[in-house]
């Protein structure tokens, strides 16, 4: 059996990997059961290219599985088990992002911490985001990018 440092530094590795948020929602679709890449696409509002992009990500860490079935492309996950330990990981987000106020929303979202566009799901995460390195005494710069249409 491997070293408690070897596992540890994998599955480190494996966390790094997986930390995108669509990559974490799509684990948390495929759950449902075997998709395409236009289902998920549109199921996770994600355009089909990057959720390809993404799907190779997870196939190289061996977390999701390609089938080819007539003409269509399957995606299902190769380890189910890590999507049930996933989801435990999103209740518990889901659970503290609940006890974020609106204002601290209001107020991340007024220091250009969070873009207009997003929801309020996306906004309560970005507020508990910014909430956590402000109870760690951390600071840290967002930089405002500009927008392609202004010069």
């Amino acid at each position: 059996m491997p070293s408690r440092t070897i596992v540890a530094n994998e599955l480190a590795t494996v966390l790094r990997q997986i930390s995108h948020p669509d990559r974490i929602r799509l684990i948390q679709k495929l759950r449902a059961g075997d998709q395409t890449v236009n289902e998920l696409a549109l199921d996770l509002d994600i355009s089909p290219t990057r959720l390809s992009q993404h799907l190779a990500v997870l196939r190289t860490l061996g977390l999701v599985e390609l089938q080819s079935i007539a003409q269509k492309r399957v995606y299902r996950l190769a380890q189910p088990q890590f999507a049930l330990w996933l989801i435990d990981g999103i209740d518990f987000i889901a659970h503290r992002i609940g006890r974020v106020s609106a204002s601290d929303v209001q107020h991340a979202c007024s220091k250009g911490h969070g873009p207009d566009r997003l929801g309020r799901k996306e906004r309560l995460e970005h507020a508990a985001h910014h909430r956590g390195h402000q109870k760690l005494g951390q600071h840290h710069e967002h930089v405002e990018q500009p927008h392609e249409d202004a010069e």
